[in-house]
């Protein structure tokens, strides 16, 4: 039976990266042990790690460690922290369990509406698009290439170009 010549340089190679990985896991495993992160944060990379440590490794070296964390820095805050608070005698459980995770108290002027169906929520749209005075901060999971969402972006460019500042977020994922 012949034998591949490469064969005695295979079995140590093979031997070496898999001991490497090993060693390379175990260090992210002590460094992620030692961050600090949120538990479920932790728990979750330690079980991606363990688990699946051929994915897991190279995961949490493109996306756990401090790169994020300095991307995450240079961004601005989310919540506005101005003085337009809503009364502080309102405790709602909501808001409580909202406060126990760092979100500041509610404002004033917020409200939630439900809508029922889709046209009737797209007429809400397009009326308070119409009815802003001097910003429009849309958020949406979905703004399609159809005739809805281009009339949704001609509105808001018409907004735009009569001075009101227009911020669209759009979900990547979706």
């Amino acid at each position: 039976m012949p034998t591949d010549p490469r064969l005695p340089w295979l079995l140590p190679l093979s031997w070496a990266f898999t001991v490497g990985g090993f060693l390379l896991a175990l260090l992210l495993l002590a460094q992620l042990l030692r961050s600090n992160r949120p538990p479920s944060s932790t728990l979750a990379w330690v079980l991606v790690i363990v688990l699946l440590p051929y994915v897991g490794v190279p995961l949490y070296l493109t996306f756990g460690g401090r790169k994020l964390r300095r991307m995450a820095e240079r961004k601005g805050k989310i919540y506005w922290r101005g003085e337009n608070r809503a009364d502080s005698a309102s405790n709602s459980a909501a808001e409580r369990v909202l406060r126990s995770f760092g979100v500041p108290a509610a404002t004033h002027g917020n409200q939630v509406e439900v809508v029922s169906n889709g046209e009737e929520a797209y007429r809400k749209l397009i009326g308070l698009i119409e009815g802003a005075r001097a910003s429009i901060h849309l958020t949406t999971y979905i703004l399609g290439p159809d005739a809805v969402g281009r009339a949704v972006l001609d509105h808001l460019t018409k907004r735009a170009l009569a001075g009101l500042e227009v911020r669209v977020l759009l979900d990547d994922v979706g």
